[in-house]
């Protein structure tokens, strides 16, 4: 009987000590977190603006439409938040309300600050796809990253 008790005492150090060695599982990402990745890279991410379509019909470019750009930059202190600011001078706040919803705050607009809030059709490391609905047109905007 002896035996047997230490044996079991044996076999449950061994397993104690085995299960404090164990390597921690793969970071699990959630689709809200890669769209932010996506967005903002290691700490922010620089798009330059491809193409705008208005209720589906792709609009010709200005120069300084195909020159615009946006810096969009995380808030390490607040999951799914950050600021932005964009080559227009424009400085705002975003938010990730979901995987697939950006809310942007132009905050030094002005007349007063201006709410977007985007539906995102895309998004990866390279290209930022989405749009948002205002005075019943739809307007998409294409952007791609340096």
């Amino acid at each position: 009987m002896k035996n047997v008790l230490n044996h079991i005492m044996i076999m449950c150090f061994a397993a104690i000590l085995l299960s404090g060695c164990s390597k921690p599982g793969p970071e699990i990402m959630t689709p809200r977190d890669q769209n932010v990745k996506f967005l903002t890279g290691d700490g922010n991410r620089y798009w330059r603006l491809k193409a705008i379509y208005v209720n589906n019909l792709q609009v010709v470019l200005s120069d300084a439409q195909m020159r615009f750009s946006k810096t969009y930059t995380i808030n390490p202190a607040q999951a799914y938040t950050g600021t932005f600011v964009n080559s227009d001078g424009y400085t705002g706040k975003w938010r990730m309300l979901t995987d697939l919803q950006l809310n942007e705050v132009l905050t030094n607009n002005p007349p007063g600050g201006i709410i977007i809030d985007y539906y995102i059709n895309e998004i990866s490391t390279t290209l930022l796809d989405m749009e948002y609905t205002s005075n019943l047109k739809t307007v998409r905007e294409v952007y791609y990253a340096f």
